[in-house]
């Protein structure tokens, strides 16, 4: 009898011991990250432009209108379910010289999400639609990024131009929500 009270000992004793590996402290929390996306609209136009009327060299002819296609317009939208536009205006006071027009459009290349252009703007002091349906992109910052803008600085009566009268045309890019 003694020994089978030995036997059961040892067996209680390695009971033990393999339940005290299987009921070892063990311990987890949870971490909450919240994501969130924060509303972006930022836009730049490039570098300024000259444009110069300047005679054909072809007595007799009426100068070329003056034309430049060397900026592209960047941004970076970040929308909800909606749309932006971009929104184009000379700034008040600014005009252009009697005689003439100012034009802007804005062509490829359009990046997925980029928008469409709305064709040859007239720039007035009024905020006309350039590029519509613009969802969340980045169109890329690099020189040739972006839609290129297309100047045509028209001319529409030789009779009004007066040499001498430069101006200035600072033209104001807008991005904004659609429906605005």
């Amino acid at each position: 009898m003694h020994r089978s009270v030995k036997l059961s000992l040892l067996d209680v004793l390695a009971s033990l011991l393999v339940a005290g590996v299987g009921f070892a402290a063990t311990d987890n929390d949870v971490q909450v990250v919240t994501l969130d996306i924060d509303e972006v609209a930022e836009i730049t136009a490039g570098a300024d432009i000259t444009l110069t009327i300047v005679g054909t060299g072809t007595p007799g002819m009426q100068p070329v209108d003056p034309t430049s296609s060397a900026t592209h317009l960047q941004y970076t939208s970040i929308v909800d379910a909606s749309t932006r536009k971009v929104l184009v205006k000379l700034a008040a006071p600014d005009t252009v010289p009697a005689g003439t027009s100012l034009h802007v459009t804005a062509s490829a290349p359009f990046a997925s999400g980029a928008g469409a252009s709305t064709g040859s703007v007239e720039l007035t002091t009024s905020d006309q639609e350039l590029i519509t349906g613009i969802g969340s992109v980045a169109t890329g910052d690099l020189e040739d990024d972006g839609p290129q803008l297309d100047y045509v600085w028209e001319i529409e009566d030789m009779t009004l131009l007066d040499f001498g009268n430069d101006d200035v045309a600072t033209v104001t890019f807008t991005l904004t929500a659609e429906g605005v």
